[in-house]
């Protein structure tokens, strides 16, 4: 009542400028309300409860009387609650909710805001909230952290951080066993690259949000072991913004495997990872842009190491990147224990494949420093695992040639497709032993003449790939490009030069001499064996 002023301030502080650096007001309208109108001068109050506890909800209104009441559970009016309080008893947890009144009257209505009721077992009310109660909880800083159902994740509650001032934190923790994947969802309103929700193990911080962020999950390997574990809200000594405040959900524990193979891009392998640190899920060094895995934070002397079994045969191909010192701090991959291949220094992401021969194989990938100093960001990544067990030797060859994704897109890796646009179809690429990204027709089929006892023949002559032996080679020979010939004793094999391991030179003779007919054709049929 009385006269006010309202007054909207954008002010900003002495570093840098982000976005549009503006703010915007619009449609600003006012409505002069009498004092018969219903005004909700006491609003109902969030209340924390445990199961079999009685509590009541009061709004204090003033206005034209007759008042009328409507009190509502999740927005949904409840039967028969007409009046200024609400008598509950929280006989199960169900009885948790978001309770609101609505007062009306001749001059109009008024909606109260919403009052968080949330229900416990006896117990850690903390736990409760986050849905792990395997160990007791403990909250710390200028203030604690408190259960609520006005904002959660999954519909029923979730921790919200204590109010602080400039300079103040709030902080929740608790103790757990690792060797497990811990996966949690957050969320935060506060002062953009100032006031941050911040996650710790062991005094080491591994993650942290900031500014108007939504519910985000995160999925974090915890190594062997006992570790304290910390969510801390903290503020700087500047300005607040948004809500200035954070929220934490939904805890829940899986097997190692459960993160990994997300940000492996793999499927259904079971992963391990363990030495002095885990290797764990992170989105800022990436081959994909989306999520690699980065090696564990170790001391000199240390190795971390990441690993999984497959079956073979098969074939397998990853993205790997180290920034190290050279030559001493070291990324290797293993091959049923023994060392395959290491890289060291800064050497940028590089893509690697291998065959696999029968039975079960043991993959690891392991970073290990020396005794002295370290150079760069002393770690080690690895993104875009692909395994194909019990393959044919053309996915063989697309391994060597094609990322994953190009695998898994027919336009570009198919037989029929042509990925370098040189016109040679990819199954004619494979079966001729060529690269199907590098555009070449030099290794195309020939056609020539060779003559035999005054009696000339057609020949021709190609490249074949030893490894391809999932493909038909059929050189067909006709007479009017209609029909086509390659029954037996129609040519004749005159001879095979090895070029190099992989591929050999083919010269097949027409059966027929030239003057047999006056137009004569040879030409090379590939298909892949059914």
């Amino acid at each position: 009542m009385g006269e006010n002023i309202l007054r909207w301030v954008y002010s900003k502080n002495e570093s840098l400028s982000l976005r549009a650096d503006s703010g915007w007001i619009d449609k600003f309208t006012f409505k002069l309300l009498d004092a018969e109108f219903p005004f909700i001068i006491r609003q109902p109050k969030n209340s924390l409860v445990f199961l079999g506890d009685s509590l009541s909800l009061n709004a204090d209104v003033t206005g034209m009387q007759p008042l009328n009441y409507q009190w509502r559970k999740n927005k949904t009016a409840l039967n028969g609650e007409i009046s200024n309080s609400l008598e509950l008893t929280a006989n199960s947890k169900s009885v948790g909710g978001n309770y609101s009144v609505e007062v009306t009257n001749s001059k109009g209505s008024v909606i109260s805001d919403p009052a968080s009721l949330v229900v416990f077992n006896e117990g850690d009310p903390l736990g409760q909230a986050l849905e792990l109660s395997e160990s007791t909880w403990q909250t710390d800083g200028s203030s604690d952290w408190f259960p609520q159902a006005v904002v959660n994740r999954d519909g029923e509650d979730a921790l919200q951080s204590g109010a602080i001032e400039n300079g103040q934190f709030s902080e929740v923790s608790i103790n757990l066993e690792g060797s497990r994947t811990l996966s949690f969802w957050w969320k935060v309103s506060s002062e953009l690259n100032r006031d941050y929700l911040r996650f710790y193990i062991d005094n080491t911080r591994i993650a942290e949000i900031s500014g108007l962020l939504d519910w985000q999950q995160r999925h974090i390997i915890l190594p062997e072991g006992r570790h304290n574990l910390r969510w801390i809200y903290e503020k700087d000594f500047d300005r607040s913004l948004g809500q200035d405040t954070a929220w934490v959900d939904n805890l829940s524990f899986n097997p190692a495997s459960e993160a990994i193979n997300p940000a492996l891009d793999t499927e259904g392998l079971i992963w391990n990872t363990g030495g002095d640190a885990s290797w764990y899920p992170q989105e800022i060094t990436t081959f994909d842009r989306e999520e690699a895995l980065q090696s564990g934070n170790i001391t000199h002397g240390g190795e971390t190491w990441v690993e999984t079994t497959v079956i073979g045969p098969g074939i397998l191909s990853f993205w790997w990147r180290v920034h190290s010192e050279e030559e001493h701090d070291t990324l290797g991959f293993y091959f049923d224990d023994e060392l395959v291949e290491k890289i060291s220094d800064n050497s940028g992401w590089q893509r690697k494949s291998y065959s696999l021969g029968g039975e079960a194989h043991t993959l690891r990938w392991r970073y290990a420093k020396n005794a002295t100093r370290s150079i760069g960001q002393d770690a080690a990544w690895l993104d875009q695992v692909f395994y194909l067990g019990s393959v044919a030797p053309i996915d063989n060859w697309q391994v060597r040639h094609f990322s994953t994704a190009e695998i898994n897109d027919p336009l570009i890796s198919g037989n029929l497709a042509d990925a370098d646009d040189d016109g040679v179809a990819n199954i004619l690429e494979y079966a001729l032993g060529q690269d199907p990204r590098f555009a070449d027709r030099l290794g195309l089929p020939t056609v020539a003449t060779i003559e035999i006892n005054n009696t000339e023949y057609l020949t021709l002559t190609y490249r074949r790939n030893k490894l391809a032996t999932d493909i038909d080679y059929r050189v067909e020979v006709s007479n009017d490009l209609k029909e086509w010939d390659s029954s037996t004793g129609s040519t004749v094999e005159i001879g095979v030069t090895n070029l190099d391991a992989e591929t050999e030179l083919v010269v097949i003779r027409d059966i027929l001499p030239i003057s047999s007919s006056p137009k004569r054709f040879m030409r090379l049929r590939v298909e892949e064996k059914d």
